[in-house]
């Protein structure tokens, strides 16, 4: 084989590889995904020496949330799995609720709903949500998807429709050619959540969860 033929030879073999990881790449970037930024703005019920404990938690309903109804069924899934609730999903809940669910514009209504839908459904909380676009819909830095800034409210009542737990959670939708990986992105929200609930101490409500020390 001509010098000059084995050098071309040798460059395609070296450059192969390298083209190959290069189009991974891309082809990652134009994947679609959802990250999480830090929880915002979380507040839980107190109470003081006069006052009992909130009621522990072992089951939980979880109502279609305003503007994302696929956020709903990942909280489910996160709140089923890690923290051991009894859960009722978004979908089976959609039969017994059909009011918007944004409990920070018509508190008293979402109090009632709580109520009612925790005695048809036998549960001993209500999970309500709501998602607001902050950003629309915006080319990323490498122009090879398009990112939307989003925010999810979160508020958790008991049987009674009293609020126990409300919190903010920023998070940005990346579209991209390529749907995102649910099963990675559900993993990552179960991480983020549950890490979040014991820094609040939220998971103190979570009666059927085993503690390191049980």
């Amino acid at each position: 084989m001509p010098i000059a033929a084995l050098g071309v030879y040798v460059c395609l073999q070296g450059c192969l590889p390298a083209a190959w990881v290069v189009m991974v790449g891309v082809d990652v970037a134009r994947s679609g995904d959802v990250e999480f930024l830090p929880f915002e703005h979380s507040w839980m019920a107190s109470h003081d020496a006069s006052q009992s404990a909130p009621r522990p938690v072992t089951s939980i309903a979880v109502v279609p949330f305003d503007g994302d109804r696929e956020m709903a069924s990942r909280f489910s899934s996160v709140l089923e799995i890690q923290a051991g609730l009894t859960v009722i999903g978004p979908t089976q809940v959609a039969d017994y609720h059909r009011e918007p669910s944004a409990w920070a514009f018509e508190e008293e209504r979402a109090r009632e709903a709580a109520r009612a839908i925790s005695r048809e459904l036998q549960v001993e909380g209500v999970l309500f949500g709501h998602v607001q676009t902050v950003r629309p819909l915006h080319p990323s830095d490498w122009g090879w998807s398009e990112r939307e800034e989003k925010r999810l409210y979160l508020y958790l009542t008991d049987a009674q429709g009293a609020l126990v737990w409300k919190d903010e959670l920023p998070f940005t939708v990346v579209k991209g050619a390529k749907p995102p990986l649910e099963e990675a992105v559900r993993g990552r929200l179960a991480t983020h959540f549950m890490a979040h609930a014991d820094e609040l101490g939220l998971d103190d409500l979570w009666a059927t969860r085993k503690r390191p020390d049980s």
